[in-house]
């Protein structure tokens, strides 16, 4: 049996949508106009399981947990983000039956319920398609061991997301394994910009209206 031991590869740095240089200086396209999304909560209960064609995949709580949050943020999520791994034979030991919550809010272009008090809707999430291609080997934080947690990331999570013109070349096998440096998960997804990300975080953290005249009415 082959077992497969993926617990440093996200220690690999730069951005997750890194793509190979390109001879030239080849000019970069403009990117997308933004549209006004609204933030959508989700909690969502991810597990990973390891066993593929004679192959373990095996992490600990630590690596999984970081892969996750990468994957998530490439699809949109808000940085503020929150994945939790339980790992029956416990956080320094690899398993490959690991269970996460996920918790994350995303941009969404559905309506949302209005706020049934004034003053209590949120702002609109300026956000903007962005393409994104992840490369086992290439993009940092994921090699081909990856390839069976990100096809289950993708089959179970992306419907949580705003995402369009998704392709997948995912042979999870040991028998073959994806090519270094080729695109297999690829996507445009809907991200807010980061001036947006943060003004939402920073709107959530402040005492709403009704939590200040409760206080006025206890004193």
């Amino acid at each position: 049996m082959n077992r497969h031991f993926a617990t440093a590869f996200f220690l690999l740095g730069a951005t997750a949508t890194s793509a190979a240089p390109e001879a030239g200086g080849t000019a970069q396209p403009a990117p997308e106009p933004t549209v006004d999304a609204r933030w959508a909560e989700h909690h969502v209960d991810f597990f990973f399981f390891g066993h593929t064609g004679g192959q373990d995949v095996y992490y600990n709580c630590d690596a999984l947990e970081s892969k996750v949050e990468r994957l998530l943020r490439m699809a949109g999520a808000r940085s503020d983000l929150r994945v939790r791994a339980h790992c029956p034979l416990g956080v320094n030991n690899v398993d490959s039956n690991i269970h996460a919550e996920l918790e994350f809010k995303s941009p969404t272009l559905t309506p949302q319920p209005e706020a049934t008090k004034v003053g209590e809707q949120p702002p609109p999430a300026a956000a903007r398609w962005n393409p994104v291609g992840l490369r086992f080997g290439w993009t940092p934080g994921f090699d081909q061991g990856d390839c069976l947690l990100v096809d289950q990331f993708r089959r179970q999570v992306f419907k949580y997301f705003e995402l369009r013109n998704v392709t997948a070349d995912l042979p999870c096998s040991i028998s073959f394994a994806p090519p270094r440096g080729r695109v297999s998960l690829g996507f445009e997804a809907l991200t807010a910009t980061p001036t947006a990300d943060a003004e939402s975080i920073q709107y959530e953290k402040q005492p709403k209206k009704h939590d200040d005249k409760l206080k006025s009415d206890r004193s």
